[in-house]
């Protein structure tokens, strides 16, 4: 049953439409905009390149070579915008690099469908203190650093604002400072705060008894979605068991964006 709402109060309700508000409801896109991190060598890139296509690839990182061409030769419609950012440059040719990244982006989210992908979101952390700071990584004010964090929250907005699209942002796992801290994140520490879905990779090597041959099996855990908490939780992985005993490959983005907007109790 819908609550009653008296003339005065609606009258106010009038009022705040005329004002702007809305409420009327919004088509939601058939999107994720996620964050994937895991530790090296689990499955990241590819992971990211199961994505809805076209995809849109920003690469910062030389760990793409083989795995890019690997689904372009399979006819995923992928574009790959290479990024060098290395340090000992000139100021001018970190915020030139910006720049034009950030002029690529302006296009990116004019295609309307697709994914956008971010290999790594941890290196666009360093990119985008190369180029504010110019070229300084030590001697940082802490307060110089919130028109970083701006920029970077900034650029996330623009996925949601401005297009329907999709995003992976990849974010690299280190040791933690201590002995026996084991891995943390690395990068920009609020990337979790503004992605819909949060989500980590891992492997895990099996042999054969029969054969003594060894393969991976690369996992996801999906830590958070904001879209379908059913989700919280939820691990899948390249070697899935269906009801009728077949594995099934579910280390899949294009999957886990289907599960999430259908999936319901």
């Amino acid at each position: 049953m819908q609550p009653q709402v008296n003339q005065a109060n609606q009258d106010i309700l009038n009022k705040l439409r005329q004002a702007g508000f809305s409420d009327t409801p919004q088509a939601i896109p058939q999107r994720l905009i996620s964050k994937v991190a895991g530790p090296e060598k689990t499955g990241k890139s590819h992971l990211a390149l199961t994505s809805p296509p076209p995809i849109i690839y920003f690469s910062i990182d030389i760990g793409t070579e083989g795995v890019v061409e690997k689904f372009q030769k399979q006819g995923t419609q992928v574009f790959v915008y290479d990024i060098q950012m290395k340090k000992g440059g000139k100021p001018e040719d970190y915020k030139d690099a910006w720049n034009k990244l950030d002029v690529c982006l302006d296009l990116a989210v004019q295609v309307g469908q697709g994914t956008i992908v971010f290999d790594t979101w941890t290196e666009m952390y360093e990119m985008a203190r190369l180029a504010h700071f110019g070229g300084r990584m030590d001697k940082v004010n802490p307060g110089e650093y919130p028109v970083v964090y701006a920029d970077l929250r900034e650029k996330i907005r623009r996925i949601y604002e401005k297009s329907r699209m999709g995003a992976i942002l990849i974010t690299k796992m280190g040791r933690a400072f201590g002995e026996g801290k084991g891995l943390e994140e690395k990068g920009f520490s609020d990337t979790s705060f503004l992605t819909q879905m949060n989500l980590e990779t891992g492997r895990v090597d099996v042999q054969d008894q029969k054969t003594g041959l060894s393969h991976s099996v690369f996992t996801i855990k999906i830590k958070e979605c904001r879209q379908n908490a059913l989700m919280n939780g939820l691990s899948l992985s390249s070697e899935m068991v269906n009801q009728q005993g077949q594995i099934e490959d579910k280390f899949n983005m294009s999957y886990i964006n289907f599960l999430t907007h259908n999936w319901s109790k």
